[in-house]
Formats: C-alpha cells, structure tokens, sequence
C-alpha cells in the first residue's frame, strides 16, 4: 500500500464510489482490524493529507454488521462514554471534546450528538447505546465507533 502521508500538499481521497474501490476497503479494513476482504456493503470516504500544516485526516466508514457489540467491548483501547468519563486519564479530554457548555446533555447523549453531528450522510444515525471511543480521543485526534440499523460505523478524526 502506498504511503499516505508523504507530506506533500495532497490530499488523498478514497470512496466507496470511486471506479476501483480495492485500496480504500483495503485501507478500511486495516483502520477497523478486520482481515482484508471481509467488509459487507462498505460505504467510505477516507481523506488523507499532510503537508506543511502537519496531517489532517478525516475518516468516516459505514459496512454491514451482524457480530453485535461483543468485538468492540472486547478491544482494551475503546470505552464506552462513562467509561471515558469516569477514568482520570481520559476524563477531561474526553469531556472537551464531546460535551456542548452552552447545552450539556448526560455524557452518553453528548457523545451520541457529537457523533451525529460529525457523522457522513451514508452512515446511520446514533443512539446512546452500543457506542464507543478510542482511549486517545481528545480534541486534535479522535475515534468513535457506534453501530445502529446493522451497521457497524466509524468516524475519525486525526490533526497533528
């Protein structure tokens, strides 16, 4: 797989529409540790780029799912929202990034219409259940996963 941050000004754009699809559900199936070629109905739309203002990624994937919350609640690098918030090393950022000052909402709510509100229109709306974070989230870089309506969803965002 070619290098996707080789910090020259490119943006480098992988869909789930483009005419040969294979390096995007490769890249896909790597940013959710699934084996390659396993992804049902993946929709995507994976947005690299690095270059003088550093990498900015925005990554958002939506693909059939029937293996329920199990894989997820298994990984030791996700938590769900009160799990973020009740643990002092991710608490604060966590909090920061998902919850509104100016209309605060239990932190399963926040998390569920920070999600919504970033989330791409292929992928299915959240609710605040069977929803997770990567343990690194915070404002610059973050990780959500969620599945609604038999899909499985990801949505990241990486500034650095």
């Amino acid at each position: 797989m070619r290098d996707l941050h080789p910090y020259d000004g490119v943006t480098r754009v992988f869909e789930h529409t483009d005419a040969d699809p294979s390096e995007g559900l490769e890249i896909a199936a790597r940013l959710l540790r699934l084996p390659q070629g396993s992804l049902v109905d993946a929709r995507y739309r994976l947005s690299f780029h690095s270059g003088g203002s550093g990498i900015i990624d925005n990554l958002a994937i939506s693909i059939a799912w029937r293996e329920g919350p199990a894989m997820l609640d298994a990984r030791d690098d996700l938590m769900n929202p009160e799990e973020a918030l009740a643990d002092p090393r991710t608490q604060s950022d966590f909090e920061w990034l998902v919850q509104d000052e100016d209309a605060p909402l239990p932190i399963t709510e926040a998390a569920a219409r920070f999600i919504n509100e970033n989330r791409r229109p292929f992928q299915p709306a959240c609710t605040p259940s069977d929803l997770w974070f990567d343990t690194i989230s915070g404002v610059n870089t973050w990780y959500a996963f969620w599945i609604a309506a038999g899909r499985l969803s990801f949505l990241g965002f990486d500034q650095g």
